[in-house]
């Protein structure tokens, strides 16, 4: 039917590890993943964000223009995917 999504349109939420247990195949995948996520521009300032992460489990998205941040997360593709649904908090510049 025009205009609906179908499955195959959906974006996929988690990497298919296809049943791989070694953590450096895992690590991979999960890589190619989280580099086919491309950010959206800052839905307030419109200026292009920035990922960083404060340890290795530890991984946020944060304009670094009005300071607005997702909250973090495991993986850096959960702070990208939060990031384009902009699930975004109030940052250290400004309060929205």
């Amino acid at each position: 039917m025009e205009g609906q999504l179908t499955l195959l349109d959906m974006p996929q939420t988690k990497p298919d590890y296809h049943g791989a247990t070694d953590e450096i195949t895992r690590w991979s995948i999960e890589v190619d993943f989280e580099n086919q996520i491309k950010l959206q521009k800052c839905p307030y300032c419109g200026k292009s964000p920035k990922e960083y992460f404060r340890s290795c489990h530890e991984y946020f998205v944060k304009c670094p223009h009005c300071g607005i941040k997702t909250k973090c997360h495991r993986h850096a593709y959960e702070a990208k995917q939060a990031w384009n649904r902009s699930e975004v908090i109030a940052g250290d510049k400004k309060q929205w």
